[in-house]
């Protein structure tokens, strides 16, 4: 039983923690790239980058643009299916994050 318990409890920790995009200044503004199992979580892990980007330096964040897109050889639905399943079953994700969020931003 500790056997089966010990892989399950690290997975559960390791799909629980926290991630970062990555930021790119650009002359006028920054651009943010972040990738997540599902787009509403690329898009959670954009937005969290944007604003922690723009709050060390004391301002808020604006989005100028955002582009997303889904590269998976298997059907975005079927995906999301099989990922909500495993983390109720396993604890984490059995198919790789493949939704991607490109999004430009500044600070005011």
């Amino acid at each position: 039983m500790k056997k089966f318990i010990i892989p399950s409890l690290f997975l559960a920790l390791t799909g629980c923690a926290a991630q970062t995009g990555v930021v790119t200044p650009k002359e006028n503004s920054y651009t943010v790239e972040a990738t997540g199992s599902s787009a509403q979580e690329a898009k959670q892990i954009a937005n969290a980058t944007a604003e922690k980007t723009c709050k060390d330096l004391g301002k808020s964040f604006y989005v100028i643009s955002e582009n997303g897109n889904f590269n998976h050889a298997i059907d975005e639905k079927t995906t999301e299916l099989a990922n909500t399943a495993s983390k109720f079953f396993l604890g984490g994700d059995v198919l790789n994050s493949e939704h991607k969020i490109m999004m430009e931003f500044n600070c005011k």
